[in-house]
């Protein structure tokens, strides 16, 4: 029988890097391609020297762990960890960060099976499980321990010494090719995904106390709301995906939203932008009061919010989900889960966002004094648009029915994206059909829709979304966010219809504006209030507001 070839640890460690570098890096090569655009024999030297330094960095990272039942496993995990994540950057183009990581971690079962689709596998498999198997199948020449431990030593500073002479040799176009793409280093892999664990685990919940501190707790109602005979109820919408660009209320040529804009008094304002990129780091930002400048997940997880304030002050608070979950932010307040139902084995039964409508205004009506309904939304969540709308909502074709983007054409995702904005328009116009009912009974409504981010749909061959803020396009920060309040709520509040509408148009907004908002419309005097974050506070008759408490 013919005897296997066998390779030193050296030759394995190499060869690995090489496949890594090389093979799984390919959307990482075109990103650097396309911004040095070689046509000189010196630019091309450079791409060769930066290939070079690559491998000869991850040549010595293996070295130095080159050992018996170490380097084998590792090197799999490395092969395997670098294929998953390169059919990420190469598919959608995602950027992997700390953020991103929190995203993934955090998604349920359900949408991480959308991803899980014939292409996916056939990748995995062929670039991730058939090379891992060649790793553990290879037999090693081990030589013995002391020698073995040297031998990895010279490696790894061998290794390291063409790095670093290669870095210094070329150090202006390493310089200038890293600082004018701030995203590149984002897309190799799998340094992108090592560093990105390393600093989701240094900053995740989990070393955070579990009891979060007091916030706003000098917070009161103004005696006038108190004396209301009638209670006050705001509806908070948290949108899922939804840009702000394909919202024909803002403009978009495509009539996405042909009932909101029937209906008297929608305010969209036009120029909102979201927080964060994902849903993981805008939900907790949206709520924490915090702002947008100091905002960090571990921060928002250490204190109370918005909710808890409302609640504080004795107004009720229910919080209703057809996403992913809360991200901590109805930590302690009453919470309904909609989206639970099991299909297939990994799969949730898709649940349409009017589900959240269900009962809704018997809710409100029960809220005998006051309160707030946050309604979070599955909304335009990607890839698989088109499982967020029911058949009779399809209404632009042809549509793509499928999660794996690179299938569809731009029309395609573009009409089922569409889609999922036209729904959404029907759900948010249902909603206020039941406010307005609800105004009937007794009770003053109004209501405040925000989307947690925006979406890439193929714009500079971004796809989804979850881009660092920094660098991400206006496509995944630019937000649509709109308002609407009952006759009754708008004399309550005394605010002018006409400076609002002037407002909408032409004011700069963000997500910190909400907590500010909801703040001025329960009349919740605190310290943390800041009038000029309240998107009503101009236009109220009189600049009439709750007022900070004093320090």
């Amino acid at each position: 029988m013919a005897r296997r070839i066998a390779v030193t640890p050296g030759q394995l460690c190499l060869l690995t890097s090489l496949f890594i570098v090389a093979g799984l890096n390919s959307a990482f090569w075109m990103r650097v391609l396309t911004d040095v655009h070689p046509a000189t024999m010196a630019e091309w030297l450079f791409i060769a020297a930066f290939a070079a330094t690559l491998v000869a960095a991850f040549n010595a990272a293996l070295s130095i762990a080159a050992l018996p039942y170490v380097l084998k496993p590792l090197a799999t995990a490395l092969v395997l960890l670098s294929a998953l994540a390169a059919y990420f950057v190469q598919e959608f183009g995602t950027a992997i960060d700390a953020n991103m990581v929190r995203n993934v971690l955090e998604t349920n079962a359900g949408e991480s099976a959308e991803f899980l689709t014939a292409q996916f596998l056939g990748s995995i498999i062929l670039s991730g499980f058939v090379p891992a198997a060649i790793i553990l199948l290879a037999p090693i020449r081990w030589r013995p321990l002391p020698q073995t431990l040297s031998s990895n030593v010279v490696r790894a500073l061998l290794s390291s010494a063409i790095a670093m002479v290669l870095i210094l040799s070329f150090y202006a176009n390493f310089a200038s090719t890293i600082r004018t793409n701030r995203g590149l280093l984002l897309t190799l892999v799998p340094s992108n995904v090592i560093v990105a664990l390393g600093k989701y685990q240094t900053s995740r919940e989990f070393h955070v106390q579990k009891t979060p501190t007091s916030f706003g707790d000098d917070a009161r109602r103004d005696e006038a709301s108190l004396a209301s005979a009638r209670p006050l109820v705001n509806v908070l919408v948290v949108g899922e995906t939804a840009r702000s660009a394909n919202f024909s209320l803002n403009g978009y040529a495509r009539e996405t939203n042909p009932r909101l804009s029937s209906i008297d008094g929608i305010l969209s304002l036009k120029h909102a932008s979201s927080c964060g990129t994902d849903t993981a780091h805008s939900v907790p930002c949206m709520f924490s009061g915090i702002g947008q400048d100091k905002f960090t997940v571990p921060a928002a997880a250490q204190q109370e919010n918005l909710l808890h304030i409302l609640e504080r002050t004795g107004l009720d608070v229910l919080w209703r989900d057809n996403q992913s979950g809360c991200k901590g932010v109805c930590r302690g307040i009453l919470s309904e889960q909609l989206n639970k139902r099991r299909g297939r084995l990994f799969e949730e039964v898709a649940t349409y966002d009017e589900a959240l409508l269900d009962g809704l205004e018997d809710k409100i009506l029960a809220m005998q004094h006051g309160g707030m309904i946050v309604l979070h939304m599955i909304g335009s969540h990607g890839p698989a648009y088109f499982k967020r709308t029911p058949p009779a909502f399809a209404r632009f074709q042809p549509t793509c029915e499928s999660s794996q983007l690179s299938r569809c054409t731009t029309e395609q995702i573009v009409n089922s994206y569409d889609n999922t904005i036209l729904y959404t328009d029907h759900v948010l116009s249902e909603l206020i059909e039941i406010l307005r009912s609800a105004d009937t009974k007794g009770v003053d409504v109004a209501m405040i829709y925000a989307s947690d981010h925006g979406e890439s749909l193929g714009e500079k061959g971004l796809y989804l979304h979850g881009m660092p803020r920094a660098l991400a396009p206006k496509e995944q920060t630019h937000i649509p966010m709109i308002l609407w309040a009952s006759h009754a709520a708008q004399a309550r509040l005394g605010v002018d219809m006409e400076c609002l509408q002037e407002l909408a148009a032409t004011k700069t907004a963000s997500h910190d504006n909400l907590f500010h908002t909801v703040l001025g419309v329960f009349a919740i005097r605190t310290r943390l209030y800041d009038p000029r974050l309240d998107l009503l506070h101009r236009c109220r008759a009189g600049h009439v507001s709750p007022q900070k408490s004093p320090m």
